[in-house]
C-alpha cells in the first residue's frame, strides 16, 4: 500500500491531522500497519498500544518487542496486561478493545489504528455466514466505526502483500504459535477452510469481499428504513421497545428482520433467533410471551413489547 492510498484512507474518515492510537500486538500485520503510520504522520500525533493476554509463554517477549519498536520510533508507548486471562476469544478480544478505547480517551485520540486486512475480512464473513448472522454479517468489516472509533485502513491488502512488504525491507515482527492451533473457530477456517476453498475456487477470498461491499449497502439501506420504522413508534420507557403489529405487519419482510434486530440484538445478531422472533410475532395471540436469553418478547392485541431488564 503506498503512502498516497494509506494517507487518502485516513482523509476519508478522519480530521486532516489525526491523532491514532496504533494497536501493536507485535504480529506482521500490525507492524506493516505501524511503521507506514510512523512514515506517514508525525510522531507526536501516534501512541503506540500493547495488550498482553498473558495466555502465551512468550507474550512478555511480544510486548519487549513492541516497545522496543516504540522508543525506537520515538514514540509513545503504553502497555497493560490482563488481569485475569481466559481462553476466551470473545473475552480476550473485548478485553483488548476496553483497554484501547480507554488509552484512546486519555490520549484524545481520533481512531484506533487496528492492522485487519482483506484476509480478515473473507475470515470474517465466512464465520458469520455459518453461524448465520444474515445481512449485517455478510456485510463484513467497515473501514471505520464511528462509535467505537476502531480504523481499519489495511482492508484494501491481503496478508501475503504485508508479508512481501516485510521481507523486501527487513522489518522484523513476532509470530504467534497459538495461530496454527486449530481448535479456534477462526484459525481452523484460515488454516483449514480457506487453502481448500482457494484450490477449488481461485480468487474466492476476494470475491467475498467484493460482495461485502453489495451487502454493506443493503444493510445501510435497511438500517435506514428500520430506523426511519421505529422513530414512528412511541416508546414508553427506556428498556422497553414497543412496535406497532399492524404497522409491523405491513413492513417487506427484510425490513421486519432488522427492525427486530436493532430492537434484540443489535451488536450480535442471530439470524436463527430472528426469523423465530418474526414467526412468533406473526402468529402469536394477544397475551403470549416469548423470553430468550435476557430478553422478553411480550404480544398484545395492538402492540408487542421487546423488554430487557
Amino acid at each position: 500500500m503506498s503512502a498516497k492510498t494509506l494517507s487518502a484512507e485516513l482523509q476519508r474518515w478522519l480530521p486532516p491531522r489525526p491523532r491514532l492510537v496504533i494497536a501493536l500486538s507485535g504480529g506482521p500485520d500490525s507492524v506493516y500497519l505501524a511503521e507506514q503510520l510512523a512514515l506517514l504522520l508525525p510522531k507526536e500525533d501516534l501512541t503506540v498500544a500493547h495488550f498482553d493476554h498473558r495466555l502465551r509463554a512468550e507474550s512478555g517477549e511480544d510486548a519487549t518487542f513492541c516497545r522496543a519498536w516504540a522508543e525506537k520510533q520515538g514514540i509513545d508507548y503504553v502497555q497493560e496486561e490482563w488481569a485475569h486471562p481466559r481462553h476466551s476469544e470473545g473475552e480476550a478480544r473485548a478485553a483488548r478493545l476496553e483497554f484501547l478505547q480507554r488509552v484512546a480517551a486519555e490520549q484524545s485520540a481520533d481512531a484506533i489504528a487496528l492492522g485487519t486486512h482483506g484476509d480478515d475480512e473473507a475470515e470474517t464473513m465466512m464465520f458469520r455466514f455459518v453461524r448465520g448472522s444474515g445481512i449485517a454479517g455478510l456485510s463484513g468489516i467497515r473501514p471505520f466505526d464511528a462509535q467505537t472509533r476502531l480504523l481499519r485502513p489495511l482492508l484494501g491488502l491481503t496478508k501475503a502483500e504485508i508479508l512481501k512488504h516485510l521481507h523486501q525491507h527487513d522489518i522484523a515482527y513476532r509470530l504467534d504459535a497459538t495461530n496454527t492451533e486449530n481448535g479456534y473457530a477462526r484459525n481452523y477456517l484460515r488454516n483449514r477452510v480457506f487453502p481448500l476453498l482457494e484450490a477449488k475456487f481461485p480468487g474466492c477470498a476476494l470475491r467475498l469481499r467484493r460482495q461485502a461491499q453489495v451487502f454493506r449497502l443493503a444493510d445501510d439501506y435497511l438500517q435506514q428504513q428500520a430506523a426511519d420504522f421505529l422513530r414512528t413508534q412511541k416508546q414508553p420507557q427506556s428498556g422497553e421497545v414497543r412496535i406497532e403489529r399492524k404497522a409491523f405487519a405491513a413492513l417487506a419482510p427484510i425490513v421486519q428482520l432488522e427492525v427486530l434486530r436493532r430492537a434484540v440484538a443489535p451488536q450480535a445478531p442471530d439470524l436463527e433467533v430472528m426469523l423465530e422472533l418474526q414467526g412468533f410475532l406473526e402468529q402469536a395471540a394477544p397475551g403470549k410471551y416469548k423470553v430468550i436469553g435476557d430478553v422478553e418478547f411480550a404480544v398484545y392485541s395492538e402492540y408487542c413489547f421487546v423488554r430487557r431488564p
